[in-house]
């Protein structure tokens, strides 16, 4: 009997535990979104740094051009003050006669970033989300960039090699 009392308070302390971190996630999730995140002005410094065109066009969106290509940077889950904690890169090409659904869901099958999908108009766009949690998270949106810009590269190619197929 007492074997199954201490099972039964160790099942329910465990219950009570993962209750208070999804509390805690929660609230700490609400936390970072009002003080945390940075601000576009943040972002665009850090691809100036790197060598890389950016334009503010708004509190929390740029135009960017790395290695050749354009794309914009949109920001999300933004507080007041417009620090955001979480940024979409997109970018979009505007076919002639669209692109084959088939084709890309074969690449986000494949491909582990870099999110592929089509428009209204069968037009193929690529995006990938980088998460911040402060300022200081310059190190954790730089590999974010890279790992968007090696999915790019490999995107434009999939995209060429696909086409000249058509």
């Amino acid at each position: 009997m007492r074997s199954i009392i201490i099972a039964s308070l160790v099942v329910w302390a465990g219950g009570m535990s993962q209750a208070a971190t999804a509390q805690d996630l929660s609230t700490s999730n609400n936390s970072l979104i009002r003080s945390g995140g940075m601000t576009i002005q943040e972002v665009a410094a850090i691809f100036d740094a790197q060598g890389y065109d950016a334009e503010v066009s708004s509190e929390t969106e740029l135009s960017a051009n790395a290695r050749a290509y354009e794309f914009n940077v949109l920001g999300y889950n933004c507080n007041g003050v417009n620090r955001c904690t979480e940024f979409l890169l997109i970018t979009g090409y505007d076919l002639p006669n669209g692109f084959p659904l088939e084709k890309i869901n074969d690449w986000n099958v494949s491909q582990p970033a870099g999110r592929a999908f089509l428009d209204e108009d069968g037009d193929p766009f690529l995006d990938h989300t980088i998460s911040v949690s402060g300022p200081a998270d310059t190190g954790a949106f730089i590999e974010g960039l890279i790992l968007w810009l090696s999915a790019l590269h490999d995107y434009n190619e999939f995209l060429d090699q696909h086409i000249a197929q058509a």
